[in-house]
């Protein structure tokens, strides 16, 4: 079968998937469906149907890009506005230190277990790099799976804030540090991949290429700027934000940098440049699960078996990731001035991790090069973090809601408000394209 009928399959029945999803199920949709994907891409993969072929994985790497960048490009617009509500000083610090805490552990956990379980050379400057992704992919929550959980509980408190807040938190800093870990990646490759120079490319080829990335990033946000304007209309804002991500991407595959770090400055930039910016969301919505749905499983098919003792990488991180969550968080409790010994449990509420880290693991497929075993180690440890940590996060971070008093304190009034919200930007569209 051509590789383009493949693809336009794809993507017919990821947004035939997802239409089913909202018209049968709504809100009740369970998220443990991504590892369905998954499954299906490993189906599809060289492995069992061989649908498709490494061949055709390299041929599907533009859209694999593009999927990437527009994940990263929304966080980035997303981290910008997060919420109307301010978040007091003992949030941001609860947010950074938990966040920042559990890349360092989890970083040191990962290149202890490919140290020994993986049979790395304790030299090989490349260790460190697969260490930091392992790291930051471990550290990666959710804000989809805990937006929709509160959704679903109506639930509203300083925990439901304080975990929204810390799982935007989470995901920027994963993508900056993964940034960070590509950047070192290049660097040791263009000198070789030896212990000699990684100190000089260290300081010199990654802080030029994550120069380069930022400046790129920043001037695609005001070429977004300078072809949207202040215009709501959706169709330009749809056309703009395709356009800006498969031109930010494909800076990012030239420059083999991370497709996520670059959509994440352009995101970014966006958000804060452009006054039309919170109506994107509006604009692109309907590609946000769909996208979702091809990233896993094209995720599933790139997916490389291990063998061995390498198999207990991932079973072992799955588990380190849960008692270091709830112990960095624990720690953090002790130290947020409003927080009491009845919140000490709320690392249990930042377990979901959804399709970030699926992201974070192809990207790092199609980036990384060098040593291919250890990428296949670390792409196989994010991949069934991701879909474990999908049975027992939403369960466990709705008990947390539960056991803090928060649910059910979201009356209908404010449902209502945001629906006209919508339904005021939607008539204010019109009336502009009426205008016109």
């Amino acid at each position: 079968m051509d590789t383009t009928l493949i693809l336009l399959s794809i993507l017919a029945g990821a947004f035939a998937v997802t239409h089913l999803e909202s018209k049968l199920l709504g809100e009740r949709v369970s998220f443990f469906s991504d590892a369905e994907y998954l499954i299906l891409g490993i189906l599809c993969g060289p492995y069992v149907f061989a649908v498709l072929t490494p061949e055709r994985m390299t041929d599907l790497e533009p859209l694999l890009a593009a999927v990437t960048g527009f994940v990263g490009f929304m966080v980035g617009l997303g981290f910008a506005g997060s919420g109307p509500e301010t978040p007091t000083r003992g949030d941001r610090f609860f947010a950074i230190f938990t966040t920042a805490s559990t890349v360092i552990m989890l970083g040191a956990f990962g290149w202890a277990l490919l140290r020994y379980f993986g049979g790395v050379d304790p030299t090989d400057p490349l260790l460190l790099v697969a260490a930091v992704t392992l790291g930051t992919g471990g550290v990666v929550i959710s804000s989809q799976s805990v937006r929709v959980t509160v959704t679903r509980t109506r639930a509203d408190g300083p925990i439901t804030r304080l975990v929204r807040r810390t799982a935007v938190s989470a995901q920027v800093i994963a993508i900056v540090g993964f940034g960070f870990a590509i950047a070192t990646n290049r660097a040791l490759m263009d000198s070789g991949g030896v212990l000699d120079g990684f100190y000089d490319a260290l300081w010199l080829q990654v802080l030029v290429w994550n120069g380069i990335s930022g400046i790129a990033g920043i001037a695609t946000g005001f070429i977004f700027y300078l072809f949207v304007g202040n215009k709501a209309q959706k169709e330009r804002l749809f056309l703009g934000t395709i356009g800006l991500v498969a031109f930010t991407s494909g800076i990012a595959m030239a420059l083999n940098f991370s497709t996520l770090f670059l959509g994440l400055i352009s995101g970014f930039t966006v958000a804060v440049s452009c006054k039309v910016a919170p109506n994107i969301n509006a604009a692109i919505d309907r590609l946000q699960r769909p996208t979702h749905v091809i990233l896993l499983i094209l995720a599933g098919a790139l997916w490389v078996p291990i063998e061995g003792l390498a198999w207990i990488i991932p079973t072992a991180f799955i588990f380190l990731r849960i008692f270091t969550l709830r112990g960095v968080a624990g720690v953090a409790t002790r130290m947020h001035p409003h927080l009491d010994v009845e919140h000490r449990g709320i690392g249990s509420g930042l377990l979901p991790q959804g399709a970030l880290a699926a992201a974070i693991a192809v990207n790092l497929a199609l980036d990384a090069g060098g040593d291919a075993a250890l990428t296949d180690v670390v792409v196989t440890t994010l991949l069934l973090s991701a879909v474990a940590n999908e049975l027992w996060g939403a369960r466990a971070l709705r008990r947390l809601l539960q056991n803090s008093g928060e649910t059910g304190a979201v009356g209908p009034e404010r449902h209502t408000a945001e629906m006209a919200a919508i339904t005021a930007w939607e008539d204010e569209d019109e009336h502009h394209e009426g205008a016109h």
